[in-house]
């Protein structure tokens, strides 16, 4: 857990201070948006890959492996900034090489989870385990926001630095479950095989719909609130900081509290509630342009939708997975759950620059739509179809 906190936290300051960086560098709230759009494509690109890697490799090896690159990565878009010599071109380079491996950690991490707790306890487990998502929401954006106030954009991305190294070494010594050696399938037919397996997936084919719209619709905030509290609250940094900080320390504190409360067979009510409730924030927010207290509020609801969303999201694909195909099924179904969030980012980059107040209410409409979703398409949860059992099988074995 300690390995999977440092990273998140990482990743979501990067993410941060990426948008200030190109807001105070290059001044352009579409840039930032395109930058964001970058740091996350390649690696939802590549995801079936890495799920194949996943379920032939060892699953801790190989997120170390991604904390090395995107510590390289984050080193080399700051050294370059340092001595003035770090282009656009240079830097969308860098982002997008340092996501190829991002898979690896964010869809590692989640197969390990249910092949070493037990089914009746992953409602639990998932509350748990998406906290760190949601404390890493809460550090990474104030700490960023106080970092950049305190010693400038450039010094600050040596933070996540740090985080992901500090997350390579807590992976030192660990044991955990290793899939066994390929049974003759190549990487590629691996790959492909897993596209195959969540589109023939009824659940993990609505999730696909459901959350890349839900998660597309949060992530304007990702831009939309820096050039918020820039433009419209005239603050800075931290106030950018405590402002997302916020989204998330709400929706740590609904994630444990769904994650006691469970999720079976309410699942559909829990996904519409969700959205709902982002709907309504996202537009307050868009009402709360000139005034700072209402914008937490708003921010505070919006956060809140997190909770029921991520653990039904979660349990509900283990649910619908066949725990041999969790690493490959993970990466596909998590990925392009994850699409919606860069795509946006890049949309509202271009809406921001022009109003703020439509860039949130964009995120509100997708909030909407989101919840359409399963209202219309009804579907089973709570078990595997039958006809998905016939690939071929991955056994777990310990790994040394």
């Amino acid at each position: 857990m300690l390995a999977s906190i440092c990273c998140k936290s990482a990743a979501r300051m990067y993410q941060v201070l990426l948008v200030l960086f190109v807001l105070a560098i290059f001044h352009s709230p579409g840039l930032s948006g395109l930058i964001v759009l970058v740091s996350l494509i390649p690696g939802i690109v590549l995801s079936p890959i890495a799920g194949a890697l996943l379920d032939r490799r060892g699953r801790v090896l190989l997120m170390g492996v991604d904390y090395l690159v995107a510590g390289l990565s984050v080193t080399a878009v700051m050294t370059l900034s340092l001595l003035h010599a770090l282009s656009i071109p240079a830097l969308f380079v860098i982002v997008g090489a340092g996501s190829i491996t991002q898979p690896l950690s964010a869809v590692g991490a989640r197969a390990l989870l249910p092949t070493i707790v037990p089914r009746h306890l992953w409602d639990r487990a998932n509350g748990l385990d998406s906290t760190t998502y949601v404390i890493a929401t809460v550090l990474g954006p104030a700490t960023a926001g106080l970092s950049v106030a305190v010693i400038g954009v450039r010094w600050a991305l040596g933070i996540p630095i740090l985080l992901y190294m500090c997350a390579a070494v807590a992976l030192i010594g660990v044991k955990a479950p290793s899939p066994a050696p390929p049974d003759g399938a190549t990487l590629l037919g691996d790959a492909f095989g897993a596209v195959r397996y969540v589109f023939a997936n009824q659940v993990l084919r609505q999730l696909a719909l459901t959350i890349t719209i839900f998660n597309a619709g949060i992530a304007v905030t990702t831009v939309a609130v820096p050039v918020y509290v820039i433009r419209h609250l005239h603050g800075g940094s931290t106030t950018t900081g405590l402002m997302i900080a916020t989204l998330g320390f709400f929706g740590f504190v609904s994630s444990l509290a769904m994650g006691a409360v469970g999720t079976a067979h309410r699942e559909r009510k829990l996904m519409v509630l969700a959205c709902v409730i982002a709907a309504v924030g996202l537009g307050l927010c868009a009402l709360s342009v000139h005034n700072e207290l209402l914008g937490f509020a708003a921010l505070a609801m919006t956060g809140t939708a997190n909770g029921p969303m991520v653990v039904t999201m979660f349990t509900l694909r283990q649910r619908a997975t066949d725990p041999r195909w969790f690493g490959r099924a993970f990466a596909v179904s998590m990925n392009l759950n994850s699409a919606g969030s860069p795509l946006a980012a890049a949309a509202v980059g271009g809406i921001a620059a022009r109003s703020v107040g439509a860039a949130f209410l964009f995120g509100a409409g997708l909030a909407v739509l989101a919840g359409v979703w399963p209202l219309v398409f009804p579907y089973k949860t709570t078990e595997v179809p039958r006809e998905l059992t016939r690939f071929p099988p991955v056994v777990e074995r310990a790994e040394s």
